[in-house]
C-alpha cells in the first residue's frame, strides 16, 4: 500500500529560476540605485512568491489508496481512489520531474511538476518493482566544486563588475547546469535482471546481469567511485560517480 506525501519540486521551474537569477545578477553589478529598487521589488519578488506557493501550496497526499489534492490558494481539497484510475498520462518536464494525469470515469486528477514522476507512476499502476536506482553523487565532484569555487570567489574579490557578469554568465552558470546534468541527468537501474544506463541526450544502454562475467570498481574518492559491468560478448557498461555499495553490487547476481 502507497503512503506518501509530495510536492511539487524547484527542478520542475528551470526557466523561471533562471529569470530570478538573471535579474538579481543584473541589479547586483548595477550602479542604479533606482534599479536596486523597482527590480527586486516588482520582478525578483512577486516570481519568488508566485514560485513558493506553486512548490509550498500544493500537497498531494497518497494514503490508504486514496490520492487527497490540498491547495493553499483556490479550490478545496480533492479526493480520488487510485483503484479507480483506468489510465495514467506521464508527461516530462526537466530531469525526472512532470506532471501525471490520472484519468478515472468520474474525471481526471493532474499532478503537476512533481519529482520522480514515472516512479510514482510505476507504483500507482502496481507493476513488480525488483530493482534499484543509482545516480551520481554530489561528492564525486569535489575537484571540480573545489575548483569552481576556488575561482569564483578571485572573481568576486576583484570588485570588477563587468568581468563578473561575464564570468557568471559564460563560466558559472554553464559550469552550474553541465554539474547538475551530470549528476540529475544520468540515471542507473536494475530491473528484472537488466541494468539500464540512462544517460541525458544519450541513447539507452543495457546489460543483462546473466551475461556479466566481471565488474571492475574504481574509486575516485570517499566511498564513491566507477562501476564497469563486462559482458561474456564484450560488452560493457560504465556506471560512473556512484556511491559505491557491496550490497547493491551483490543484488546483481542475485535473483
Amino acid at each position: 500500500m502507497i503512503d506518501m506525501t509530495i510536492r511539487p519540486t524547484l527542478r520542475a521551474y528551470p526557466i523561471t529560476i533562471s529569470v530570478m537569477a538573471f535579474w538579481s545578477i543584473t541589479v547586483y553589478v548595477s550602479e542604479v540605485s533606482s534599479a536596486k529598487f523597482f527590480i527586486p521589488m516588482f520582478v525578483i519578488l512577486p516570481l519568488a512568491l508566485l514560485l513558493w506557493l506553486q512548490v509550498r501550496g500544493t500537497t498531494y497526499q497518497i494514503k490508504s489508496g486514496v490520492l487527497i489534492r490540498r491547495q493553499l490558494i483556490g479550490r478545496s481539497a480533492q479526493y480520488l481512489k487510485l483503484a479507480d484510475v483506468k489510465k495514467m498520462d506521464v508527461k516530462s518536464v526537466f530531469l525526472d520531474t512532470g506532471h501525471l494525469t490520472l484519468h478515472t470515469a468520474a474525471g481526471r486528477v493532474t499532478l503537476k511538476n512533481i519529482p520522480n514522476v514515472q516512479t510514482l507512476a510505476d507504483k500507482i499502476s502496481g507493476r513488480e518493482k525488483n530493482e534499484w536506482v543509482l545516480r551520481p553523487v554530489l561528492r564525486a565532484f569535489l575537484l571540480e566544486i573545489s575548483l569552481l569555487l576556488t575561482v569564483s570567489y578571485t572573481v568576486y574579490v576583484s570588485g570588477d563588475g563587468v568581468g563578473q557578469l561575464i564570468y557568471t554568465w559564460l563560466v558559472l552558470f554553464p559550469a552550474l547546469i553541465m554539474l547538475l546534468i551530470a549528476i540529475k541527468g544520468r540515471k542507473y537501474v536494475l530491473k528484472k535482471g537488466i541494468v539500464s544506463a540512462k544517460r541525458f541526450l544519450q541513447a539507452t544502454q543495457m546489460i543483462d546481469t546473466e551475461d556479466v562475467v566481471d565488474i571492475t570498481i574504481k574509486r575516485v574518492g570517499i566511498g564513491v567511485g566507477h562501476m564497469t559491468l563486462h559482458g561474456s560478448d564484450g560488452k560493457k557498461l560504465d556506471i560512473n560517480n556512484i556511491q559505491i555499495s557491496h550490497r547493491e553490487v551483490k543484488k546483481l547476481f542475485t535473483p
